[in-house]
């Protein structure tokens, strides 16, 4: 259930001090965070920080290329919850160096998945109760990559990453978007900005404090959080699989949502007449903005 980071770059330390707030205020202060770096040493020592955070167990450090299987068991990093790929530099050879690492990530939670599945099937039989059906392997680990060059993108997804974060892209269509809408780079510093006034929380419908919410469409939402103080931003359509696990895997999600005459997993903005009448349910999630997440926890 960690977080394993890999890479380090020169506002990294910006990024885990604010990924320190949004943990307490998300009430995840648990979820500890692992650094695969290949030169931990010359970072705690450029930095007092660091040094702090590391004596305090706040971030740890394992020291190493990600692109090898031993410093991957070393980060435990089949068992986390997400993985970050940092982009260490702005050139097509950092955009290689992330897509080699997510390679080999994926390479290395295949691995493990077989492994877990053999032994799954070994208890099963060896107590004599009838074999479930087991998936095929699937993208298991939740992969956030940094990206530089959009034409590495679609390796990055065959690779199994998850979400893709082109900081140039953003960059250019955000002056686009100003440069004919003055204010909308005002509105996006505010939203993307971490901050005391509004940031994003999950709403997950699947616990029973929420269930009041549930079976209500993307319209029908809106009034009744912003009564709460809780802006409703998207819903986020998901499915599990036959061990209640979250798909994760991006080809099945496509043929799951295509079942459902979907053409996105995050609707914001339904504009479809299936997307407008769309009921959520237990499964989903829903994607708002509120100033804290105690007042979100207050208001259900």
């Amino acid at each position: 259930g960690h977080i394993v980071i890999i890479g380090w770059k020169e506002n990294s330390l910006q990024f885990v001090e604010e990924l320190l707030l949004a943990k307490k205020s998300a009430k995840k202060e648990k979820k500890k965070i692992v650094f695969i770096v290949e030169d931990p040493e010359r970072i705690s020592e450029g930095s007092e920080k660091i040094k702090n955070l590391q004596i305090t167990k706040t971030i740890n450090f394992i020291a190493g290329d990600a692109r090898e299987e031993d410093v991957l068991r070393k980060a435990n990093l089949h068992k986390s919850d997400t993985v970050v790929i940092l982009s260490e530099g702005i050139s097509t050879a950092a955009d290689e160096k992330t897509l080699l690492r997510a390679l080999a990530i994926s390479r290395y939670c295949r691995k493990m998945s077989v492994q877990d599945e053999t032994s799954r099937v070994s208890d099963f039989l060896s107590k004599d109760v009838e074999l479930l059906e087991v998936d095929k392997y699937e993208d298991s680990i939740y992969i956030i990559a940094e990206l530089n060059h959009e034409k590495y993108k679609s390796d990055l997804i065959n690779s199994d990453v998850n979400e893709i974060i082109n900081a140039s892209e953003y960059s250019k269509n955000i002056l686009t978007q100003t440069l004919l809408n003055h204010g909308v780079s005002k509105v996006l510093d505010e939203i993307l900005s971490f901050n005391d006034d509004n940031e994003f929380y999950v709403i997950d419908l699947k616990e029973n404090k929420f269930g009041n919410l549930r079976n209500k469409t993307f319209d029908e939402l809106l009034p009744i959080l912003r009564k709460k103080g809780i802006l409703l931003i998207a819903i986020r359509v998901v499915f599990h699989d036959k061990n209640g696990h979250e798909i994760i895997d991006v080809l099945r999600i496509k043929k799951l949502l295509d079942s459902q005459k979907l053409y996105r997993q995050i609707i914001v903005n339904p504009t479809t007449e299936t997307e407008i009448n769309r009921r959520v349910d237990a499964d989903d999630q829903l994607i708002v903005f509120c100033s804290d997440g105690s007042t979100l926890n207050q208001r259900f």
